[in-house]
């Protein structure tokens, strides 16, 4: 997950609208959208990266879904969500980056770093071509340290990390397992003392079907998110146990309980609906979803840095906390 390569999630909304806005002919800019996965995530390749020292943040790279036509007008705006005034504006050059059929990539023009006024609820607005593509809500929280030695004030950062996770089919294992790629911090941890063993637990009716093998340890005084992806095996304390395959996942109409627990307690609970042989993924990621700058991709695409990407992309379907 943390690698030198950039990982973008694009989605294709139906085969028939793909088929419509195929390569040359992308939708209109009323359509576009950003990639948000690569804005949820962090380190290299991420599109967006907070600051703990400092209320800021970076724009790097961005990725567009249904793209312009030829060249475009990208802005990200940072706006105060209580009063609605714009605090910061970044601008992308207006040549892509890369671009591949309906998909593209954009630069800002510049660092991208904003220095936000200090806590509170904001907005990083999208606007592509003057037409609201994406809108990313977080909030932005001091922490007064409480040490008269070390008396600076630090910072952390609450969004979307915290509703959301998003299942695959891993391609590492044979068996191909289910993964989960998630957001996690210390401040998931049960008590801010110490750190904490994180594992993804997988329920039906109580009953416990899958885990990942090895627990991500999370470390205390870490308050800024980070993306983790790990694969479900079979619930056995066994180095070769088996992976649990989405087709197994897939073969019985049911609820389950996905759960993210830290030390034995459950931090976050994820349903996931199984019906008609197919995951009910969150209303967010459906074609026409509303409002539109709310959507979210369900495609996961991985791409080399500096190179045009292809149209092959794995499926991902997002859950929603309850």
């Amino acid at each position: 997950m943390r690698s030198s390569r950039l990982l973008v999630a694009i989605c294709l909304i139906t085969v028939g609208l793909v088929a419509q806005t195929g390569p040359g002919t992308p939708a209109r800019a009323a359509d576009t959208v950003v990639d948000v996965t690569r804005l949820m995530s962090s380190g290299t390749g991420s599109s967006l990266r907070f600051y703990d020292q400092n209320a800021r943040l970076m724009l790097s790279d961005v990725g567009l879904v249904f793209r312009p036509d030829g060249e475009h007008n990208t802005v990200a705006e940072v706006v105060n969500a209580d009063s609605g005034d714009v605090v910061a504006t970044v601008a992308f050059f207006p040549d892509y980056l890369w671009s591949d059929s309906v998909f593209a990539a954009v630069r800002p023009q510049g660092p991208g770093v904003v220095d936000l006024p200090g806590p509170g609820n904001y907005q990083l607005r999208f606007l592509v071509n003057g037409e609201i593509a994406t809108t990313f809500p977080f909030e932005v929280v001091a922490e007064e340290s409480d040490d008269p030695f070390n008396p600076d004030t630090k910072f952390h950062y609450r969004g979307p990390w915290d509703d959301f996770i998003f299942l695959k089919t891993s391609r590492t294992f044979e068996d191909h397992p289910v993964e989960v790629v998630f957001w996690t911090s210390a401040l998931d941890l049960p008590s801010p003392d110490g750190s904490g063993e994180l594992m993804m637990m997988l329920y039906k009716d109580g009953e416990l079907l899958a885990r990942n093998k090895n627990a991500k340890v999370v470390h205390k005084g870490s308050n800024l998110y980070g993306q983790f992806a790990m694969t479900l095996h079979e619930p056995v304390d066994n180095p070769n146990a088996a992976g649990f395959p989405m087709e197994r996942l897939l073969g019985e109409d049911a609820t389950y309980s996905l759960v993210m627990e830290i030390d034995g307690t459950a931090v976050r609970t994820f349903p996931v609906v199984v019906s008609g042989g197919a995951i009910v993924a969150s209303p967010r990621s459906e074609p026409g979803y509303e409002p539109r700058d709310g959507y979210l991709a369900p495609r996961w695409f991985d791409f080399d840095e500096g190179s045009v990407p292809s149209t092959a992309a794995e499926e991902i379907f997002w859950l929603e906390a309850n």
